[in-house]
């Protein structure tokens, strides 16, 4: 009979980061130095060009809630 020798394994050393809280995606955009007409683009291969539309539509008439992060907006625009 063998015995299977157990290897120490490292403890998970990830770091937590901290949450950034999510955003409005017409906040970012407004508030962005890239063109508008960039931003359209690259939304629109991200598959969020709806979604834009969608809150430049109903911007302070309707209770939207905040999807994506400043990070994550700036990774798709390529800022």
């Amino acid at each position: 009979m063998t015995t299977k020798k157990e290897e120490d394994k490292p403890v998970n050393s990830r770091r937590k980061k901290k949450s950034e809280p999510k955003r409005l995606l017409i906040e970012l955009i407004q508030s962005s130095k890239v063109k508008p007409s960039v931003i359209a683009y690259k939304l629109t291969i991200a598959g969020l060009y709806k979604q834009y539309e969608y809150e430049k539509r109903n911007y302070k008439k309707l209770d939207l809630q905040p999807t994506i992060t400043e990070s994550e907006f700036k990774k798709i625009i390529g800022e």
